[in-house]
């Protein structure tokens, strides 16, 4: 919010969120979770500060599901779309990926793609587990790109 308290401008950003395909069996229990409520988020942290808060920039959650109409299956892989809403418009670059399973099934979570003019690239290869068993904290992934810093020097 700005100080006179109305929203920046947002968008709405798309990732690609490619996990290895599942069983009968560990689809239902996802399906029956998100049932009952628990879900696995997910969130981007950007490379740069709020010049207000000098606190990270951290989008809001987007929703990974098994369940509904946004997954395809590729070869081994599931393929699933993942909305993270209200980015707001000068977030930045993001430099992390944040993601939180409350889930009791884990799931291996090949790779996240968020689909930017130019495409950012997490890859992951991870079991991702209930948070629980990682003392209640997100996994962290960053993505593969490098970047390169021109230096100046003066004379």
């Amino acid at each position: 919010m700005t100080k006179k308290g109305s929203f920046k401008e947002a968008e709405e950003w798309v990732a690609t969120v490619q996990v290895l395909k599942e069983g009968a069996f560990d689809v239902a229990s996802h399906k029956l979770s998100e049932l009952l409520g628990s879900r696995m988020k997910m969130s981007l942290v950007s490379c740069e500060l709020d010049p207000e808060t000098k606190e990270p920039k951290i989008s809001p959650y987007g929703y990974l599901s098994f369940s509904g109409g946004e997954a395809k299956d590729v070869g081994d892989e599931s393929w699933i779309t993942v909305k993270f809403p209200n980015v707001r418009q000068d977030f930045g670059t993001p430099g992390a990926l944040l993601v939180e399973s409350h889930h009791d099934n884990e799931f291996f979570l090949k790779a996240v793609t968020l689909e930017t003019a130019i495409p950012i690239h997490f890859a992951c290869h991870s079991w991702i587990t209930h948070c629980r068993h990682n003392s209640n904290r997100p996994r962290i992934f960053f993505p593969n790109q490098v970047s390169l810093f021109t230096c100046s020097q003066d004379s």
